[in-house]
């Protein structure tokens, strides 16, 4: 037996599925996770000491009820944050703070703090974003910081109170886009607990979110052991898998009893294998366009929303489609990954293989053996500053690139993946990133293919693309692309060794 499959805690034996992902190191020592929110607790008092400030220089006093809060969402918030992991955090102003400063004097007062840490960090994004977002190292532990200012003079000074509000759809009204944008993560997962919950009382309520972390967990690490994790790549995210998790359960579930986070991880499988999409996925009724706040709501009628793939739709309002990167070609590869894990999950409930069928399922998948020619692009720089900003563009970009190779060549691949993880030649001193698709050929009946020339996509995707890569406008001299096709026995060694 896998001694991963051993291991208790002070509660009692575990279940299989709860001891195998945990084996894995994917749950968050205690100790750590109170150290990590006692450095939440400092950045919120920094957060606030700066907003008492910025009251008195526009006031000329100050006002002890001034002040702004924090919220976690995302992995924090739910609970199945993983080692380490950087910490999705909101933070609330009232209306007298202005966007631009914070994103300016806010950041910079930040970097001045944390100056003496060699290892500290303050990245303000503010510009050619959806979301702006300071992304910082503070007292050791990384922050992602997005920031909504309310329509309020002040905030509610309890935090429950705060979250209340935040819950309901007033607050929307008369909000700038960024901020409505930016509440989403914690109105979504706040919806998502609440659902969860739902049929429950008392202790009940909180075994039903155990369950649903340990699913939730068992889900997010199939799909990166998969290849499969990566809403920037056309692939699932955190959200994503949240919301169907979400769904499997509320399909599952008795009002009389908890659905086990095994029954609801074969459930998972089981209906995505054969959902129908782009049937949308929702978990709460769709609130329409319309109302008083006139918010835009995905809708069928809207021909953007027709053009969606893979639907999963957000439960707060206004609805919107939280998979809209999923392109043609990624769905295709999901929908194989999905259909793997169903056979395994049907063995597993059938009784036909016992723990060993979560080690079948979480096997790691072989990009390196599974394809006969491999589409390897380099990304290079001349500094690592330079880098992170290229990369960054470059891999929102990547899942045009396979629809467009799908779209134009399809006739000869029968396969067409892109691996979300950049790959790094220790050997290179250069900055660089490696990102690699895995292409299986076939070949048409009645048609002989001797090579695949991928050349006019490539360059089209380079210079001539409404999506392409030369619409970066931070883009410098230095930063660069290269590509080169490779078949299987041809692969650079450090490639070969990197999984």
């Amino acid at each position: 037996m896998d001694p991963r499959l051993a291991i208790a805690t002070e509660g009692g034996e575990l279940s299989p599925l709860d001891s195998y992902t945990r084996g894995f190191g994917l749950v968050e020592d205690r100790s750590e996770d109170q150290r990590r929110f006692q450095v939440l607790a400092r950045l919120e008092e920094f957060v606030q000491t700066w907003t008492m400030e910025r009251y008195n220089k526009q006031h000329g006093s100050d006002d002890p009820a001034s002040f702004a809060r924090i919220l976690t969402y995302g992995s924090q918030l739910l609970g199945v944050n993983a080692p380490g992991a950087d910490i999705d955090s909101l933070i609330v102003f009232p209306s007298f703070v202005v966007r631009e400063d914070v994103f300016s004097d806010f950041a910079e007062a930040l970097r001045k703090d944390i100056s003496a840490d060699k290892d500290a960090f303050c990245e303000s994004i503010n510009e050619n974003v959806y979301v702006p977002i300071i992304k910082t190292k503070f007292r050791g532990v990384e922050f992602d910081l997005i920031v909504a200012i309310l329509n309020v003079d002040r905030l509610p000074v309890e935090q429950r109170s705060l979250t209340s509000m935040i819950q309901q759809d007033s607050v929307l009204f008369n909000m700038d886009d960024f901020s409505i944008r930016s509440l989403n993560g914690v109105r979504v997962n706040r919806d998502i607990e609440a659902i969860i919950k739902e049929p429950y009382t008392g202790e009940d309520r909180e075994a039903a979110m155990e369950q649903f972390r340990i699913a939730l967990r068992a889900v997010r690490h199939w799909a990166r052991q998969r290849g499969i994790y990566g809403n920037k790549y056309g692939y699932l995210g955190g959200v994503n898998l949240a919301i169907l998790v979400t769904y499997v359960i509320q399909r599952t579930r008795s009002p009389s009893s908890i659905l086990s986070a095994e029954d609801a991880t074969i459930s998972f499988f089981r209906l995505l294998a054969v959902w129908a999409w782009p049937t949308p996925i929702l978990i709460k009724e769709i609130r329409p366009t319309g109302d008083q706040y006139s918010l835009h709501v995905w809708d069928t009628s809207d021909p953007h929303a027709r053009a969606d793939r893979m639907p999963i739709l957000t439960p707060s309002y206004p609805a919107a489609n939280s998979t809209f990167n999923v392109n043609n070609a990624t769905l295709a590869v999901m929908e194989d990954e999905f259909t793997r894990a169903k056979v395994i999950c049907d063995k597993i409930r059938t009784g036909q293989v016992g723990t060993d069928g979560w080690e079948e399922l979480f096997e790691p998948f072989d990009l390196f053996g599974r394809f006969n020619s491999y589409l390897i692009l380099t990304a290079t720089t001349a500094t690592p500053d330079n880098l992170k900003k290229w990369t960054g563009f470059l891999e929102s970009r990547l899942r045009f690139l396979v629809n467009s190779m799908a779209y134009h060549h399809g006739y000869a691949m029968k396969t067409i993946r892109i691996y979300p993880k950049a790959f790094v030649d220790e050997g290179d001193e250069i900055p660089h990133s490696v990102y690699v698709i895995g292409l299986r050929t076939q070949v048409p009946q009645g048609e002989v293919v001797t090579r695949l020339d991928l050349g006019s996509t490539l360059r089209e995707f380079a210079i001539g693309d409404a999506k392409g890569i030369d619409k970066f406008n931070m883009r410098t001299p230095d930063m660069d692309l290269r590509w080169v096709m490779r078949g299987k026995r041809d692969l650079p060694q450090f490639l070969k060794s990197a999984l």
